[in-house]
């Protein structure tokens, strides 16, 4: 018999079996992993490539598809539903912004202008805020101007009583947003009235 062969210790064998039986399990389970992706339908397996892939995927998203990588069972319908539900809107959110980026190139919306400017437009939106500065809060106004941009701001008393939808001119300091060109605040509005 050699003497130069190494006879691992019970404790060094015992631990290259488990290490060999973790990798085994390892396999194992990777290959079941493979197996139920392979098994998905093409609009559940899109989705599931764009939450694992994309670094902007909604993390609901995320979370199922981890759960498919640590379980390796399928989707349920209502899982599937939801996954393909966040990727489509995933892809029309994309499509809306690469249009407005096209728009914005082509000078059909225009950017938020700086300072003292009357605008023209239809309000979007109202808003209730709670203040401490004022009796109780202050009516804001989400304004879509006719150049294309939104303006964000405190409602003039003249026009609180109009409704959504409604065409108004006023004049107010303008400022851009820091992350969005065409959205912007108005401050210090006056001369409103509503347009017919």
């Amino acid at each position: 018999m050699r003497s130069d062969i190494h006879r691992p210790s019970a404790t060094e064998f015992d631990r290259l079996r488990k290490a060999a039986q973790l990798a085994r399990d390892r396999r194992e389970h990777s290959g079941k992993v493979k197996a139920v992706i392979d098994s998905m339908l093409p609009d559940v397996r899109a989705a599931y490539d764009w939450a694992t892939t994309f670094e902007y995927a909604h993390y609901i998203a995320k979370d199922i598809a981890r759960k498919v990588k640590a379980s390796a069972s399928n989707l349920s319908e209502k899982q599937e539903a939801l996954l393909v539900k966040l990727h489509v809107e995933s892809l029309d959110k994309a499509k809306q912004e690469e249009e407005r980026q096209r728009q914005i190139a082509e000078g059909i919306i225009k950017p938020v202008p700086t300072g003292r400017v009357t605008i023209t437009g239809t309000i979007l939106a109202f808003k209730w805020v709670d203040s401490e500065y004022t009796r109780g809060g202050t009516m804001k106004m989400t304004l879509l101007t006719d150049e294309g941009y939104k303006v964000y701001g405190t409602c003039p008393s003249s026009i609180e009583a109009t409704e959504k939808g409604t065409k108004v001119k006023l004049t107010a300091s303008l400022e851009p947003s820091r992350d969005d060109p065409i959205f912007g605040f108005y401050s210090r509005p006056t001369k409103a009235e509503v347009l017919i």
